[in-house]
C-alpha cells in the first residue's frame, strides 16, 4: 500500500480507492474478489477491515492451500480448525448456495490481465488525445475563414 503512505503509517484497505492506490495490484484483487464472495455468504454488511477472515470462503476462492499456504491471510488462519479442501467439496454437495470452488489464477494470467488493462487505458488516452486534436483543428479551421 505504498501508493497510500509509509508501510508503518496508519494506512488500512479500502474498497472505494482504486487498484492504482496499491502498490501490489495482484493484493488488491484478491482482497476484492474475497470480499465479493464474504458478502455474497455473510450478507452485504461484511467488511473485512473489521470482520475476521472466513477461513472456508478463502479455502474455496484459492481452491486450497497452494505450497502450504492459504490464498490471503496465511498468517491469521488457524489450520487446526479449517476443514480441507475435501471436506468443503463433500460440503458444497449439500449447499449449493456456497460459491463455487474456483481454480489458481496462473501468474500468466494475472500479467495478461494487467497488460489489457493497460491496453485499454492506453487507447481510452489515445481517443481522447484525438478527439481534443479534432477540436482545435476545427478552431483553427474556422478562425482560418474568419
Amino acid at each position: 500500500m505504498a501508493h497510500k503512505g509509509k508501510a508503518s503509517s496508519d494506512v488500512s484497505f479500502n474498497l472505494d480507492d482504486p487498484a492504482k492506490a496499491y502498490t501490489n495490484s495482484s493484493a488488491y484483487k484478491k482482497i476484492t474478489e474475497y470480499t465479493a464472495a464474504a458478502r455474497s455468504i455473510h450478507g452485504p454488511d461484511y467488511d473485512p477491515r473489521t470482520d475476521n477472515i472466513d477461513a472456508n470462503t478463502v479455502m474455496r476462492i484459492g481452491q486450497g492451500k497452494k505450497h502450504g499456504r492459504y490464498w490471503i491471510g496465511d498468517s491469521v488462519i488457524d489450520t487446526a480448525s479449517t476443514p480441507t479442501l475435501s471436506q468443503i467439496r463433500a460440503q458444497s454437495m449439500t449447499a449449493s448456495s456456497l460459491p463455487t470452488i474456483r481454480s489458481w489464477p496462473s501468474i500468466s494470467q494475472h500479467r495478461v490481465d494487467t497488460l489489457q488493462a493497460q491496453v485499454e487505458e492506453a487507447n481510452r488516452r489515445a481517443q481522447e488525445l484525438e478527439l481534443g486534436l479534432a477540436a482545435e483543428w476545427a478552431a483553427w479551421e474556422a478562425d482560418k475563414l474568419t
